[in-house]
């Protein structure tokens, strides 16, 4: 369900790995934000390769883009592992709330006060 989902729309879908494997399989979560970044890649070089074939890439964007990943990648796998697990944990939990309350917001908020 989580491989449709990302090949249809595919924001957030690491966070929905991250959940699945914390929730199904019992992992911490430092082993499941590092599972799920291989997961990913292997699902974007996939679309990468899809894409490249059928002639619909922007290689200058695309590199742009990828290397600021790789750069934030770096330095998001550092602080993991320096700050552990309790770090993470809360990290996800704010960009969830964050996430929930600006859905919230554009369904129901903007209808209310404007």
């Amino acid at each position: 369900m989580i491989g449709f989902y990302d090949g249809l729309l595919g924001p957030g879908t690491g966070s929905f790995l991250m959940i699945a494997l914390i929730s199904l399989l019992g992992y911490n979560f430092l082993l499941a934000t590092a599972q799920t970044k291989i997961i990913n890649l292997a699902t974007n070089l996939g679309a990468l390769i899809f894409f490249a074939l059928a002639g619909y890439q922007v290689w200058s964007l695309g590199l742009l883009l990828g290397s600021a990943n790789l750069c934030g990648g770096y330095l998001g796998a550092r602080t993991a592992i320096a700050r552990g697990n309790k770090f993470i944990r809360v990290m996800m939990m704010g960009v969830v709330s964050a996430l929930i309350l600006t859905m919230a917001w554009d369904l129901w908020g903007r209808a209310l006060f404007f």
